[in-house]
This record gives C-alpha cells, structure tokens and sequence, in this order.
C-alpha cells in the first residue's frame, strides 16, 4: 500500500512553506506544491545523495506556468529541495 496517498490527503504532519534558494534539508515530506515561475534545480528522496528532480520533471530548468503539484513516488519521501529561481514552494510533511 501507499503510505503517501493516505498520509499526504490530510497533511497529517502540516506544511512548509519556501521562498527563497536556500536548501531545505531537514525535513521530510511527501510532496510539494509549487508555485508558478518556480524552478527546482535540486529534489532528493529517502536521504540519497542523487538529484532526481529529473525523475518528476521533464525539463528541469524550466519554469512552471501555473501552481503544480508534485508527489513522491511509490513509498518513497523527498528528503531535500532547493529553488534555482525566486518562486516559493509548499512542502507536504510526513
């Protein structure tokens, strides 16, 4: 079973908001709904060093056009984002 879906639906744990390019690396968090104009240079799962923001989005550098919602895939969480641009995002605790 997929924990996300249950767990995300309510946002059991709350929310964070960003809006700066600092890295956000001390929470743990089944989604994140970003904000128009917003880029995501960097998105990490379950503590690993690999940047997978490739993995969730087609064409990393650029921009989206409207509010998009991103979650984690199967049991996995995302452990790490960073914004390349000015834009703000909403992190789905867990």
């Amino acid at each position: 079973m997929n924990t996300n879906s249950i767990s995300f639906s309510v946002a059991s744990a709350g929310t964070y908001q960003i809006n700066d390019t600092d890295a956000v690396t001390t929470k743990n968090f089944n989604g994140v709904e970003v904000s128009a104009t917003t880029v995501i240079s960097e998105l990490k799962v379950n503590g690993n060093a690999d940047n997978v923001v490739g993995d969730y989005i087609s064409t990393p550098a650029t921009a989206f056009d409207k509010t998009t919602l991103i979650t984690a895939q199967g049991n996995d969480y995302f452990s790490h984002i960073k914004l390349s641009t000015a834009g703000s995002a909403t992190l789905i605790l867990r």
